[in-house]
């Protein structure tokens, strides 16, 4: 029985690119805007996918996709049987994207609950494809710098863009044919740009100095014109913005217009695809494919797509490449192939020339190695969380790991206590003072133990004791700069405010409340310092600017998380000690030595309560941060995809 539709839901998120990207006559890109769509069955299996709104191609924005999903499209499917969602797609017209995503999400949700990879659901056929890359409008130099870059990472086809300066087009493809020779073949893209009238000549110029095919030489509405120059066969023509639709397909092999269909899945999900593929195959076209910018999920839509149209010429990678190095890992393409991977097929590459993406700070622990994550994906599924959401996840954390959470801190607390403890009974001797910097370090040392065991329990990992303490000596030195660079501003800011405060005492008033201020603006800012450290392995200087760019537009956000820890450490660990304090004063005067003692050892033992939820907060709030700064909610939804596919059997016949 087909499963239905339970839900689908959309996530805006943001990619930064390496650098801007330029095609077309008004169409450039210097981050990407995606909307991530999610598609659930009603036997829970789940599928995602990318809609890339591009308001000069599609005429569709991030929030036109999100407001056409949630208002026309999601309802008219949720409840429905899968297998009737094609049809349903076509009521609502335009809006490409989105209604490719979600025919994309839904066969990915659909080889979940097959218990297959997407390759075997598509049938895919091919092991591997060929990857291309289209070199972006821009001065001679930096195209070919960028050429240069992507030849070396490995890719072997090149897609140049021509028609706006015709003789500087010329100048770029000789250039490009002197630094490459043979080893790297050239295409061209056009974007309509040709005029009817020099249209033949230009292809022709093109396929003497030796490049293989052009795509979209004049403009769409040109039909007789194109149909023309089709049959004049100066060069292969690519078909693709002609062809947005499976209508204007049919159109378009009626007259007979083209060589090569670029299939886009973005545009046209995997079921139209297919048939698109299949009506060009029957007419005796080949099919090429395009990504329009897509990311995360662009190598499962032509690699599997593709394998499953016998596709023949190379795939585009260039989005991939563009995106910032921290949200790719390792995702550049090192062959001119895309290959199928060994155990899955459609989420992430394990074995072949690409790898699947996923941050380093995924797993935030580095010393036992073996985490999912699955906890932080559960509690940021839907993005960042409230404040008092945090501090629920916190609590519930910590009542988890109450046992070995409290244990480690104990060990600290008795150790500091150790050495405390000749300060305790004679606060006046200079030794005590000196031991009491042992018990300092202690708990310093105890406070990094217990982000390390924090940050792997939110990574589900179960670390011993051992690995807790020997991942926070690994950290110690940079926690302790750190600490010393925090502490150098402060008293940057105080010394000034206090030589101020006795040479002009009327000005005190003043710089009182002003140096107050800017300590606590500085310690808002730098409030997940500490976490970077251990979780990014940072240094102390790249810590404290990793917090500062995290905490960016989100100061009073932070500044109120920190007042509401503030509070809670004055429940957990001030209240207790105060009703000690309090009860001291109906003491006999010969019992008080004995209760200022014990309220000491009071301040230690509610300490190790308060300092173990305190790290988890702290670790929640950088992951939260990161959520809302760095889209790590939508990273994490991918390395679960990952994981899933790994854990699909291959058959004999994929291997």
């Amino acid at each position: 029985m087909t499963p239905k539709i339970a839900s689908i839901t959309t996530t805006i998120f943001r990619l930064p690119m390496h650098g801007e990207l330029q095609w077309g006559k008004h169409s450039r890109m210097a981050e990407a805007r995606h909307v991530l769509v999610q598609v659930t069955l009603d036997d829970g299996s789940e599928g995602v996918a990318e809609a890339p709104p591009r308001p000069t191609i599609y005429g569709e924005t991030e929030y036109g996709i999100v407001s056409i999903i949630d208002t026309e499209l999601a309802p008219r499917l949720i409840g429905k049987p899968a297998s009737t969602a094609p049809a349903i797609l076509q009521q609502v017209k335009n809006n490409h994207t989105a209604r490719g995503a979600i025919d994309m999400a839904l066969h990915d949700a659909l080889a979940h609950s097959e218990g297959i990879n997407l390759a075997q659901h598509l049938g895919s056929t091919q092991a591997r494809v060929r990857v291309s890359y289209i070199l972006g409008i821009g001065d001679r130099d930096t195209v070919l710098a960028e050429a240069e870059r992507v030849v070396a990472a490995g890719v072997r086809v090149l897609k140049v863009k021509v028609g706006r300066d015709w003789d500087e087009d010329l100048a770029r493809v000789h250039d490009l044919q002197q630094m490459f020779g043979d080893s790297v073949a050239l295409y061209a893209d056009a974007n309509e740009c040709f005029a009817a009238r020099e249209a033949e000549s230009r292809l022709a110029q093109l396929r003497e100095i030796g490049l293989l095919y052009c795509e979209e030489p004049l403009p769409v509405e040109l039909i007789r014109e194109r149909a023309a120059l089709q049959r004049g066969a100066q060069l292969p023509i690519i078909a693709d913005d002609s062809t947005f639709t499976a209508r204007d397909l049919v159109r378009e092999l009626e007259m007979d217009t083209f060589a090569i269909l670029n299939i886009k899945t973005p545009r046209t999900g995997y079921t139209e695809s297919l048939g698109d593929a299949g009506h060009g195959g029957h007419r005796r076209q080949r099919h090429h494919g395009g990504v329009s910018g897509r990311k995360w999920h662009w190598h499962r839509a032509r690699g599997d797509l593709c394998g499953a149209s016998r596709h023949r010429t190379p795939i585009r990678t260039e989005f991939l490449f563009e995106a910032e190095r921290r949200y790719r890992r390792a995702g550049n393409p090192t062959s001119r192939w895309l290959s199928r991977p060994r155990r899955c097929g459609h989420s992430t590459h394990r074995s072949g020339s690409i790898e699947g993406i996923s941050s380093q700070t995924l797993k935030p622990d580095r010393y036992a190695g073996k985490g999912d994550g699955s906890m932080l994906r559960d509690l940021f599924r839907d993005g960042g969380r409230s404040l008092t959401e945090l501090l629920d996840a916190a609590f519930r954390l910590y009542r988890l790991r109450f046992g070995k959470l409290v244990l480690i801190s104990a060990l600290f607390t008795i150790i500091a206590l150790l050495f405390a403890f000749p300060g305790i009974l004679a606060p006046e001797s200079d030794i005590a003072n000196i031991l009491s910097f042992g018990g300092q370090i202690a708990t310093f040392i105890a406070g990094i133990t217990l982000l390390v065991y924090a940050l792997g329990a939110l990574a589900d990992l179960e670390l011993t004791i051992g690995q807790s303490v020997g991942g926070a000596m690994g950290r110690f030195w940079s926690y302790f700069g750190m600490g010393i660079l925090v502490a150098l501003a402060i008293g940057g800011i105080m010394l000034p405010a206090a030589f101020i405060s006795f040479a002009f005492f009327p000005l005190a008033l003043l710089a009182i409340p002003i140096t107050f201020a800017a300590i606590v603006f500085l310690a808002v800012r730098w409030i997940v310092g500490g976490v970077a450290v251990v979780a990014e392995r940072a240094g102390p200087t790249e810590a404290l600017g990793r917090s500062w760019g995290l905490t960016d537009g989100l100061f009073w956000r932070s500044a109120v998380y920190s007042i509401l820890l503030g509070l809670l450490s004055f429940v957990f660990f001030y209240v207790p000690l105060l009703i000690v304090g309090f009860a001291a004063v109906f003491v006999p005067p010969e019992w008080a030595e004995i209760v200022r003692i014990g309220s000491s050892l009071a301040a230690y033992l509610f300490s190790i309560f308060w300092m173990p939820f305190n790290a988890i907060a702290m670790a929640l709030y950088y992951y939260d941060l990161r959520v809302r700064k760095e889209n790590l909610d939508l990273e994490l939804r991918v390395q679960a995809i990952a994981e899933q596919d790994t854990n699909v059997a291959q058959p004999e016949a994929m291997q």
